[in-house]
């Protein structure tokens, strides 16, 4: 979800809308802080802050401001227990901010901003019911401080992910990938295997040797080699593997192919630590279907599984 982008467009048709942004979260609930919905008139919406009776309630909430269509902001706190019926246990601290078309400048300032994919913000809630928003130049903490000051992170923090091979499997990882956390740059050297219809989080790359992509690639991102042609794969890993900087690097296939690609990668120079720390099969343990969509559904957990993993490690 881009906020900014979102918000300008809603505005830009004559619109207010409503952002709802999780600012404190205690103990256990259902999304955690800076998660965001934007309410729209009629009762649409973008994205969540968890479901169920708090969301029900928060949505009921910014349409009634939104009936004043006036900008301002306010903060409500709910306990989840007492307040909604709900099992969790926690509390959240919500933001309120309901917006007007005349203020689209400042929010276009805002979605340019957003749109560099790195975008912070210092937010301070007045007694008076405004958001006075000034854009930093690094990330704080998370949430709501003392005096009522918001540090914001609009930023793109998606996992990048390059899948090399657009044939069933590649495909048919368009669907589970399209709304979670993931960045992807679908690989191919056939131009017409590459998919004129993809989701919002993809891009498409034709390449005729697709192996001299690897040079280009960030540190961190995750590499999926999975093209029509064995030895175009073992290309790419070997290129993915020498490169050294990815946080992971899959192969489709069997364990045999595993075996010998790490027999050729050996012979090749490659040390033995490095030539084995690719995975190879793909996919979580327990399903066996080699239906593309079944597999797609298998790898896309796995990926989530890793990333998550990696996400939990950043923040202790």
């Amino acid at each position: 979800m881009q906020v900014w982008a979102d918000i300008s467009r809603a505005l830009t048709a004559g619109n207010c809308c409503c952002l709802v942004s999780v600012v404190t979260a205690d103990g256990s609930t259902p999304r955690e802080v800076g998660a965001r919905m934007l309410v729209l008139p009629g009762g649409g919406f973008h994205s969540t802050i968890g479901g169920g009776a708090m969301e029900i309630n928060a949505i009921e909430k910014a349409l009634a401001m939104l009936a004043g269509a006036t900008a301002k902001a306010e903060l409500v706190k709910y306990a989840l227990g007492p307040n909604l019926g709900q099992c969790c246990g926690g509390a959240v601290t919500l933001l309120f901010e309901t917006f007007t078309p005349d203020q689209l400048s400042s929010v276009e300032l805002l979605a340019s901003a957003e749109a560099t994919g790195a975008l912070y913000c210092e937010t301070e809630i007045t007694a008076g019911g405004t958001a006075r928003r000034i854009i930093s130049s690094e990330p704080s903490t998370l949430g709501l401080a003392a005096s009522n000051i918001l540090h914001e992170d609009y930023s793109d923090h998606r996992q990048t992910l390059y899948i090399f091979g657009a044939g069933h499997v590649g495909k048919a990882l368009m669907l589970p990938l399209a709304t979670v956390g993931f960045k992807v740059v679908l690989v191919d050297n056939r131009l017409d295997m590459l998919p004129s219809h993809i989701p919002a989080n993809f891009t498409t790359l034709h390449h005729a040797e697709p192996w001299q992509v690897v040079g280009d690639i960030e540190g961190g991102a995750y590499v999926l080699i999975m093209t029509h042609d064995h030895g175009i794969d073992y290309q790419i890993l070997d290129a993915a593997l020498t490169a050294g900087r990815f946080a992971y690097i899959g192969v489709i296939g069997s364990a045999t192919k595993r075996a010998r690609f790490i027999s050729r990668l050996k012979k090749s120079g490659i040390t033995e630590g490095v030539a084995e720390s690719f995975i190879c099969p793909i996919g979580i343990d327990g399903i066996s279907s080699k239906v593309p969509a079944d597999i797609a559904i298998s790898v896309t957990a796995d990926l989530l599984r890793r990333a998550s993993k990696i996400s939990s490690l950043n923040n202790s």
